[in-house]
This record gives structure tokens, C-alpha cells and sequence, in this order.
């Protein structure tokens, strides 16, 4: 079953944030290999972010944890309040490299009284 976490992301702030993926007695699923993607959508299914491995998405592959890092140059450009998103895990080289839903949930913006970018 897919986890369901909802985010906030602070507009202009630096955003991070990870998942760890565990087997069904609690321990971490090793993802050496892994690559993980992540998209962030309006309700009716418009794209906003996209988001990779090697770019602002890591892989810890001994503890299963997947990050998430988006800086806040991006964030402060932000012009939405409200969307949904998931993240999957990609294997490496297995029956055409299996991909996994691992989270998924809401994504809403929170504004800032302080402006970092002036």
C-alpha cells in the first residue's frame, strides 16, 4: 500500500524533505541502483515540477530513503497554492526496470511574510 503524506512547501524558503522505503517487518528496502522520480500536478492534471534522481532527488540506498531537495530560487517563483503528488522508485535492470509508487499526497504552498528574495 502506498504511503499518503501531505507537504507544504514554505514559498521562498528552502524545501527537503525524505521517505524511507521498508519491507513488511518495518526494515529498510536497500535501493542501491535505484533511481526515484517525483511530479507535482494541478488537479486536473497539468504539470508543475518534475523531479529526478541526480538532480534534486537522492537515493540513500542502505537506510531506503529517498530525498527530496528543491531550493528556494524555485520556490519563491511559485504561483500556486494547491496540487497533488507522488514519488516512485525505479529498479535497476529488472524485468524492464520495475517502477513503485511509494508515497503519494497533497502539495500546497504557504506564503511568507518575510521575503528572502527582494
Amino acid at each position: 500500500m502506498t504511503d499518503i503524506i501531505d507537504i507544504t512547501i514554505v514559498k521562498g524558503a528552502t524545501f527537503k524533505v525524505s521517505w524511507f522505503v521498508k519491507d513488511g517487518n518495518g526494515e529498510p528496502v536497500p535501493l542501491a541502483g535505484y533511481s526515484a522520480k517525483m511530479q507535482i500536478r494541478k488537479q486536473n492534471g497539468t504539470l508543475l515540477f518534475s523531479f529526478l534522481t541526480g538532480a534534486e532527488m537522492s537515493i540513500t540506498p542502505n537506510d531506503g530513503g529517498v530525498h527530496l531537495h528543491i531550493p528556494d530560487e524555485v520556490t519563491k517563483d511559485i504561483d500556486w497554492y494547491l496540487a497533488k503528488y507522488d514519488v516512485f522508485i525505479i529498479a535497476p535492470n529488472q524485468p524492464e526496470d520495475d517502477a513503485y509508487k511509494i508515497v503519494r499526497g497533497n502539495v500546497s504552498v504557504e506564503s511568507s511574510v518575510t521575503q528572502i528574495h527582494i
